[in-house]
């Protein structure tokens, strides 16, 4: 069905734009649905319906050359989204500042070069080619705890001795930020929608809960789609039997009753502070086992995933129950601590093979920065005691400050290419220690002329620029200038890493792995196709709740920050023509009146609002004047939009439809009717300039079954 994408449709008919258009062959009992849906659509046209004012909302751009990025921002269309949200993701102060999240749309100005054969040269036209990325940009993820429940392999049975322990990882939203509503938001083409997980690959968004529950024995509580029952309570051992019922989910367990684990008031005291000692099979062999008192060895959280990402080692929960404790009263129940989410959606990246936005043009959907990362091509390190030895090939790099015999490592890498446009926004060196760091300060210095892994000496080396010292105690260093200076064509010699100090009078030295090693060097390379994200840096000023702006779980390391980009996939070529350009899903409008680079294009970029509405009566219809016969309707009709009754063997236009494989607007098979009955739109499609929509089934009663849906869902409007 078309989700009543045709009601909009079904408005046009209501005031005389429209034509039923019913098949010479149809069934009769088809001509009596037609007639009851002209009856619908007259009422329509007698009531009192509201008439939107519409403002629009622009910004004016001149006289702009080729190779131009257009970033346009809440500040320069305030009819753009931003989350000025309560003080803690952004200031509060019902102002836009460029480092919150928010909408913008970017413009790229360009002149595509293209070959000419005359001058056997690359060049542009001297017309406008464009394209454009809608952005949410500084896309934040709400802090998270991980909640570790300790369960057995034969899980759901009822155990009152020691057995071996597994541990399942859950990660959930911070309860203090879920209670108290500190989450990040988006807006997307309007909606908004509130995220609980973001990384380079996916978005999920929902409503996160927690609440603390009182439950007897065969009571039930609800969690958004999840029914959780009360079986059984073990009032000797401190256990309770429950059942979670939800979508895909029907399972029963005996769940520990512990306040000192999961997410309840004693936040992540996991249960591993006592061990059993204990030659538990007897072969002579201590086993050690966690928890100390007999029957405590069951499940004492319970969680239901989304999936798993196997870098975090914990699964991203839509449900997680943690068993507290058992009351008595006139009743037996148990405490529950119950964390849950709600209209759940899971965004995933798609491609221009697979379009996230289709009409009127095909848009992708990818989440920034993206991440590549790249292994040493060379590495050597160089000893000043012995300077003319070459240390190239070996499976380790050795950095020493000691009087007289230091050591230096050197490292390259050949950058890989990067998609058109892209810019680079961080880049990371990063090297394993193969021993404990010594209490030293390391540098990285850019090397300033060439050299090799195999003949690299103390004697040979090069000279080189200092870039910076190792991010807090992690063996990584922050190279994002020198490599941005790489890409822009500067010569690319690696990078030298050696002690602050040398020349210590104690001998302090750290090995690393080579490019030789299972531990290699790397090199991280984030980059993204923001044109302003130099401006866009998020201060490190406290907020309301006396964390950070950039780091608001206040664990000393910057909060990441993505951005989502709806990206067109084909650029726009023009070539003298204005050119009125519209958005995806039509959220914004981009009106060109000059295309030509001579004087620099000029353009106007636009959104409508809705300011107020007003009234009006509108006129009543007759019935009969809505409907036609297939073989009376000529494309002189065209200038009506019109409602095709019926599939192709009992219409004929529905049968050219068929026949010249036009498919509906959402784009399913031409002949979508015969799997499924419903009604589906088509934009202008034998080019007469006016829309259809098709109502059909694969037989008679299956169209007045797709009629009396299209009734249903018109009578509300």
């Amino acid at each position: 069905m078309d989700s009543c994408g045709g009601c909009s449709f079904v408005f046009w008919c209501s005031t005389g734009d429209c034509v039923i258009v019913v098949g010479e062959k149809a069934d009769a009992t088809d001509i009596v649905e037609a007639s009851r849906l002209a009856a619908v659509i007259g009422e329509l046209s007698s009531r009192e319906k509201k008439i939107p004012v519409i403002e629009e909302v622009s910004v004016v751009y001149e006289d702009v050359p080729a190779g131009t990025c257009i970033v346009v921002t809440p500040l320069e269309l305030p009819t753009l989204w931003y989350f000025d949200d309560f003080g803690v993701y952004g200031n509060g102060n019902e102002r836009f500042e460029l480092w919150e999240t928010h909408e913008e749309i970017q413009l790229y100005i360009e002149d595509i070069p293209e070959f000419d054969p005359l001058v056997g040269l690359y060049r542009g036209n001297g017309y406008l080619d464009f394209s454009t990325i809608y952005r949410i940009d500084n896309v934040r993820s709400p802090p998270y705890i991980a909640v570790d429940s300790y369960t057995e392999s034969g899980k759901g049975k009822h155990i009152t001795g020691l057995h071996y322990q597994e541990r399942v990882n859950y990660l959930i939203v911070d309860p203090y930020f879920v209670y108290y509503g500190y989450l990040p938001e988006i807006s997307l083409f309007g909606e908004l929608y509130t995220v609980v997980y973001i990384d380079t690959s996916v978005l999920i968004t929902g409503e996160p809960y927690l609440d603390y529950v009182y439950v007897y024995k065969d009571q039930s509580f609800r969690a958004g789609e999840y029914t959780i029952t009360l079986k059984d309570v073990d009032v000797d051992y401190n256990k309770a039997y429950l059942r979670v019922d939800g979508a895909g989910v029907r399972e029963e367990f005996w769940m520990v009753l512990d306040p000192l684990h999961g997410f309840s008031p004693n936040v992540q005291q996991v249960g591993a502070d006592e061990v059993i000692s204990i030659d538990y099979n007897n072969d002579g062999i201590i086993d050690h086992f966690e928890k100390v008192l007999v029957g405590e060895s069951e499940l004492d959280v319970w969680g239901h995933s989304l999936f798993s990402f196997s870098r975090l080692n914990y699964g991203i929960t839509d449900l997680i129950i943690d068993g507290i404790k058992i009351f008595i009263g006139e009743d037996i129940g148990i405490y529950l601590g119950v964390y849950w989410m709600e209209d759940v959606i899971i965004w995933g990246e798609t491609t221009c093979c697979d379009p996230f936005v289709k009409f009127p043009q095909a848009y992708d959907f990818q989440i920034r920065p993206d991440v590549m990362t790249v292994r040493a091509s060379q590495d050597a390190y160089v000893d000043q005691s012995v300077p003319l030895t070459n240390f190239g090939g070996l499976p380790f790099l050795s950095v020493r400050s000691f009087l007289n015999t230091n050591t230096r490592s050197f490292v390259k890498f050949d950058l890989p290419g990067l998609p058109l446009k892209a810019l680079v926004s961080k880049a990371t060196l990063r090297l394993t220690p193969l021993n404990p760091p010594p209490p030293r300060t390391y540098e990285v210095s850019r090397v300033n002329n060439s050299w090799g892994e195999s003949t690299i000496t103390w004697a040979s080396q090069p000279g080189a620029t200092l870039t910076g010292t190792q991010v807090t105690n992690v063996m990584e260093w922050d190279v994002t200038t020198d490599v941005q200076a790489f890409y822009s064509g500067a010569p690319n010699y690696g990078w030298r890493i050696s002690d602050q100090s040398e020349n210590s009078v104690v001998p302090f030295e750290i090995l690393f792995g080579s490019r030789e090693s299972f531990t290699r060097p790397q090199l991280i390379i984030e980059y993204t196709f923001d044109c302003n994200y130099l401006f866009e840096t998020i201060p490190h000023v406290q907020n309301w709740i006396n964390t950070f702006y950039d780091d608001v779980n206040n664990d000393g390391i910057l909060d990441s920050v993505y951005e989502i980009d709806i990206s067109l996939c084909e650029p726009i070529k023009t070539l003298c023509s204005p050119l009125f350009f519209e958005g995806p899903n039509y959220y914004y409008f981009v009106d060109f009146w000059n295309t030509s680079f001579e004087d620099g294009v000029d353009f106007r970029v636009y959104q409508t609002e809705r300011v107020g509405s007003y009234t009006v009566e509108e006129v009543t219809i007759s019935v009969w004047e809505l409907i036609k016969l297939d073989i009376e309707v000529t494309e002189e009709d065209a200038q009506y939009n019109w409602i095709l009754i019926g599939g192709m063997h009992v219409n004929v236009w529905v049968r050219k439809l068929v026949d010249l494989y036009m498919m509906p607007d959402d784009g399913s098979p031409v002949d979508w009717f015969v799997r499924e009955a419903g009604y589906k739109m088509y934009s202008d499609p034998f080019g007469l300039g006016n829309r259809i929509l098709v109502v059909a089934g694969k037989t008679a009663r299956d169209t007045q079954k797709a009629i009396r849906m299209l009734i249903e869902d018109i009578r509300p409007l």
